[in-house]
């Protein structure tokens, strides 16, 4: 009889899962502000707001350092 047992859960997982994707999305379009932000005002971007947009921040100090 537990094969027929009914998830209590099942409808509350896709909720979680579209708000942390909805979570995930303000977060990156944050981080992503706050590197252009930062290049508009001459200043390098912050070293999380990189790693948020996948970006290794120690080769983009060597793209700085080659313009």
């Amino acid at each position: 009889m537990t094969i027929l047992t009914e998830d209590r859960n099942a409808g509350t997982s896709w909720f979680r899962t579209v708000l942390s994707s909805i979570a995930e999305i303000a977060n990156c379009l944050s981080a992503a502000k706050e590197c252009a932000l930062a290049i508009e005002n001459r200043r390098t971007p912050p070293a999380l707001a990189l790693r948020t947009l996948g970006i290794d921040p120690a080769s983009l100090k060597d793209v700085f350092k080659r313009s």
